[in-house]
């Protein structure tokens, strides 16, 4: 690619997380090692919702991408944005999941596009324009003492009580001087879990976006049978109606 081009996609990057992610971020298939991420519509509309200045609580059924896309505009946010950013999850083998894939994608970037990693392993991310990724297990203290400008919280509903209480209470001043931004997500849901609380909340302040099972392309009755009979009613209506079904 000739430099005059690079500098047209850099811009085109810069200007659009939704276009570097369908252009250079890559994620690990099973089979075909590392293969582009082609965003289908309601992905695109999540990648606008988080890259607004709003704290966002997002529900998902399983198995939409959403720690892809998540992934993706996270080095997206670093990359352009150069922002300070934690990433809570629920145990530190998701935690290591995440991480990697961040790595796996950064080290596919073109050199036009990469920027010298000053500081990389299993639990950070700094690169040469001073962002910073952090990747944590979700407890109390996890937040204490940092200055972020975006906290991400991976499969809330099933982090443990008083977590998401302790983000609120320590993470928005943290977040104070930055004018930074929340986004809680969930894959599924767990009823009287805290995220589930706070989603039900009518005087909650965050926005909301719900991504449902059937916004995946290609998805309709069939996959849905499969899965009922695999899984069971209950847990189809939980972890992709989104809704408690065994009242």
């Amino acid at each position: 690619m000739l430099i005059n081009q690079q500098s047209q996609e850099y811009m085109k990057c810069e200007a659009s997380a939704e276009y570097f992610i369908n252009n250079y971020f890559k994620i690990r298939h099973p089979f075909k090692g590392m293969v582009p991420l082609l965003l289908y519509p309601i992905q695109k509309e999540f990648i606008n919702n988080i890259t607004g200045d709003e704290s966002l609580l997002t529900l998902a059924s399983r198995q939409v991408g959403l720690t892809s896309v998540i992934c993706g505009y996270t080095l997206w946010s670093l990359l352009f944005e150069r922002k300070s950013i934690a990433i809570v999850c629920p145990n530190r083998l998701h935690a290591n999941e995440v991480m990697a894939s961040i790595h796996a994608a950064y080290d596919t970037l073109p050199q036009f596009l990469k920027l010298e990693a000053k500081e990389k392993n299993r639990y950070t991310l700094v690169l040469d324009n001073n962002s910073k990724l952090i990747i944590t297990v979700a407890n109390v203290n996890a937040l204490r003492g940092l200055s972020l400008h975006t906290i991400l919280v991976m499969d809330s509903c099933y982090i443990k009580s008083p977590f998401i209480n302790s983000v609120l209470e320590m993470g928005i001043p943290a977040l104070i001087s930055n004018k930074g931004k929340i986004v809680l997500t969930s894959s599924g849901s767990v009823p009287k879990s805290e995220f589930m609380t706070l989603w039900d909340n009518p005087e909650c302040k965050f926005k909301k976006f719900i991504i449902p099972w059937d916004s995946v392309p290609n998805r309709g009755q069939n996959f849905k049978d499969v899965m009922i009979s695999n899984l069971g009613m209950d847990k189809w209506y939980q972890e992709y109606e989104l809704i408690d079904n065994s009242k």
